[in-house]
This record gives C-alpha cells, sequence and structure tokens, in this order.
C-alpha cells in the first residue's frame, strides 16, 4: 500500500519537476509604456517580473521616424518599424545602473540555454542578439538566429565573448529591423534542456499509481 501510493504521488509530481530558470523579463507588467525616435530615451522603466528590478528602454537615434519599442498592456515587448525606413532598439537589464551582483545564469551549472518565445516576426527583417556583461566588464554575445513563430533556445556554449556567466552584470537585448518590419516577443530566460516526456505519459503513469492504489484498498 505505501509502495502505491509512493507511485502515485511520484508520478504527479513529474508535471511540476522544478525548472532552473532564471526570468529575464516576461513583460507583464499590466501598463503601456513606449519610446521613439522624438524621446528615443534611454528611459529605466520599474518592472517586478523584470530581473534587477527594472528595465531601460532605448531607441537608435539615427532610426527612421516611425520606429517604436513598446512594451504592452498585453504583455509583450514590440519593435516596429512603418515605411520610412529601418531602425534598432535595446532594453537592458541592469537594476537601473547599479548591476545586477554577479548573478549567477547558470544557477550552478543546472541551467543551460536562452530560452525566447516570439509570438510575431517578419521573418529575415529582424535581427535580435543578446549580450551579456560580467562584474569584470567582459563581454560575450549571443545572436539569435533562426527565430519564428513560437519558443526557441539557444545554448549558453553559443555565446561569443569571454564574460563570465556566472558573474552577470548586465544583460542587453538589441533589435534592428527593416523597412515595414515587426517583431513581438513574450518571455527572455534562461533554462535547462528538459528531457522529452510527454504529457499523455505522465498522466498514464500516475493513472496507473491510482489504479493500484483502488485495487489495495478494495484488498484491504
Amino acid at each position: 500500500m505505501r509502495i502505491l501510493t509512493t507511485v502515485a504521488v511520484a508520478s504527479l509530481c513529474l508535471g511540476a519537476m522544478p525548472a532552473h530558470a532564471f526570468l529575464i523579463d516576461d513583460f507583464d507588467t499590466g501598463t503601456g509604456f513606449n519610446v521613439a525616435p522624438s524621446d528615443p530615451g534611454p528611459t529605466n522603466v520599474p518592472a517586478v517580473t523584470a530581473i534587477g528590478g527594472s528595465r531601460t528602454m532605448a531607441i537608435d537615434p539615427a532610426s527612421a521616424n516611425g520606429t517604436t519599442l513598446e512594451v504592452t498592456t498585453g504583455g509583450t515587448l514590440d519593435h516596429g518599424q512603418t515605411t520610412a525606413g529601418g531602425g534598432s532598439s535595446s532594453v537592458t537589464w541592469d537594476a537601473n545602473g547599479a548591476g545586477l551582483g554577479g548573478l549567477d545564469l547558470t544557477d550552478g551549472g543546472l541551467a543551460t540555454l536562452v530560452r525566447v518565445s516570439v509570438l510575431g516576426i517578419d521573418v529575415g527583417h529582424v535581427d535580435l542578439a543578446l549580450e551579456v556583461t560580467d562584474t569584470g566588464a567582459m563581454t560575450s554575445s549571443l545572436a539569435l538566429t533562426g527565430l519564428n513563430v513560437g519558443t526557441f533556445d539557444f545554448d549558453f556554449a553559443s555565446f561569443v565573448g569571454s564574460a563570465d556567466l556566472t558573474a552577470t552584470d548586465k544583460i542587453v537585448l538589441t533589435i534592428a529591423a527593416g523597412t515595414n518590419s515587426d517583431v513581438s516577443l513574450d518571455l527572455v530566460e534562461t533554462d535547462q534542456l528538459r528531457p522529452p516526456v510527454s504529457e499523455p505519459g505522465i498522466l498514464a503513469l500516475a493513472g496507473a499509481g491510482l489504479v493500484g492504489l483502488a485495487v489495495a484498498r478494495r484488498r484491504v
């Protein structure tokens, strides 16, 4: 009876195993904010769900009129261009200049990748990159290539540079888009590569454990 109970509980818990992740930003602040060439920033915006407690948003002053970088009330980060031309923008996470205090993005080696969730993108016309600066002012960059609508993982090993990811002080996301091109992001985080355990498999295991419990109870 005790063994069957353990099986049932363990199988139910498989679907809720802890992930070794640092949420960099999910842009879910409940209020909107945007920057544009007329007021390009950098502007720091407090954000509970952003790493370091805030995000600093800016647009390259050389960007074409109509360039926008916005955090929407719906919880997305949107960069947009009009027919006036291309442009670029950035989001910086460094606790409003105070730094992230040597944050270990690898979570002691348990996190192995950067995960990005894309809600919309003009494929082939938008480039994104992530740059990490450590407490020793060394930098590493990661090109977020091959993006489309969906969730994409980028291994830490793909970073180019000499920054120590276990002593992170600043993270910067840069976006460059061509004429009349847009991108919408929903999530940026670190995580680990999860084993391919399907939800039906978890439910089947849980069901088997519960059936065993029922049989054992009838026999008591």
